[in-house]
């Protein structure tokens, strides 16, 4: 059998439409690879070389909320022709094989093993490679331009087809990846933790945007003089309501009516902390009023935690001790104790 695809979450009759999709795709025929990757990504001519006979195509892709996570290998030595662009921010990471040419226009990068390069969208672009194994994150320009406005107080940002600013932020880059990765693999809760989900999408959005070449780098950090305690009230209101919602710091900036980079700077002058410092002071608050309410069998401190929009559990785990004294496990067994009259 030439193709398998497996779907790891299946919908039941009556149940909610789950927000973590995993599919797997495998073939040894490259008209049917190609198919599949034009779905997946976009519309495409390509030339292949050499035989068939061997040839194998793999990628395992997780999508989540406007983001995509794929893992893909290709045997052949392939030119690609990708008229249209692609329809999100594509970030690649060359992970083994050959080396790897992308061009757009007269600008081209070559690539080997460990390094990456971003795609911006809607840009063609032509790709050659003899064989090739690839990380390929995507994620919506939109939600890439919503979280840089915690960084610009502009409606935009602006990106190129580049490489990493420096090779360190490439390493980085990858590391991120690496940790996102493995932990929408190995949370099973992540489907039904829409906070957990935004986080991660804040996280990848920050790596792109302190790794690749973009107007948010240039950004001169501007005081903004009319914060008063008026609109941190609404900040902290806003943040207080809807800590249990995937906010972004725009939103509570609306509520606030300033502007996001204001918002930044009131909160650091007149409470010396961040908007988002805040947002998860608070929901480390409702985690721990969670973990001491819990009744027997009902629950566990990793979700808990991912309900809060706390990803990484030993992490989670340091900064709840810190401010609590105990660690989150030690609160839960303690309700428990008390629910149990011991």
């Amino acid at each position: 059998m030439r193709r398998r695809v497996r779907v790891r979450h299946r919908r039941k009759a009556g149940e909610p439409i789950l927000r973590v999709y995993h599919e797997e795709f495998r073939s040894q025929d490259p008209d049917e690879a190609h198919a599949w990757l034009r779905n997946a990504y976009a519309d495409h001519h390509l030339k292949i070389s050499g035989s068939s006979q061997d040839f194998m195509f793999s990628c395992d892709i997780t999508r989540l909320d406007g983001m995509s996570l794929g893992r893909m290998r290709h045997s052949m030595a392939v030119d690609i022709d990708v008229f249209d662009g692609l329809r999100n921010v594509t970030i690649v990471e060359h992970r083994g094989g050959g080396a790897v040419q992308v061009s757009i226009g007269p600008e081209s990068v070559n690539l080997r093993a460990g390094e990456c390069f971003l795609l911006p969208p809607d840009r063609p672009y032509q790709a050659a490679w003899n064989s090739v194994a690839a990380e390929v994150t995507t994620l919506s320009f939109e939600n890439l331009q919503l979280d840089a406005l915690g960084l610009l107080d502009r409606e935009t940002v602006n990106l190129d087809f580049t490489r990493p600013v420096t090779p360190a932020a490439g390493r980085h880059w990858s590391q991120t990846i690496r940790y996102v990765q493995s932990f929408v693999s190995n949370s099973p809760l992540l489907a039904a933790a829409p906070l957990a989900r935004r986080e991660l999408g804040w996280l990848v959005s920050s790596a792109v945007l302190a790794c690749f070449p973009n107007s948010t780098l240039d950004a001169e950090s501007v005081p903004q003089t009319g914060g008063t305690p008026r609109p941190l009230r609404r900040a902290l209101a806003f943040i207080d309501e809807h800590a249990g919602d995937p906010i972004t710091l725009n939103e509570i900036a609306v509520a606030a009516h300033l502007s996001p980079r204001g918002l930044q700077a009131a909160f650091r002058r007149h409470l010396d902390t961040t908007p988002l410092a805040q947002l998860r002071s608070v929901r480390m608050e409702r985690a721990h009023r969670d973990l001491q309410n819990a009744e027997p069998g009902n629950t566990s401190v990793a979700a808990l935690a991912a309900r809060w929009g706390f990803t990484h559990l030993g992490r989670f785990a340091v900064d709840y001790r810190r401010r609590y004294g105990s660690s989150p496990s030690q609160t839960l067994r303690s309700s428990f104790a008390g629910a149990s009259g011991i």
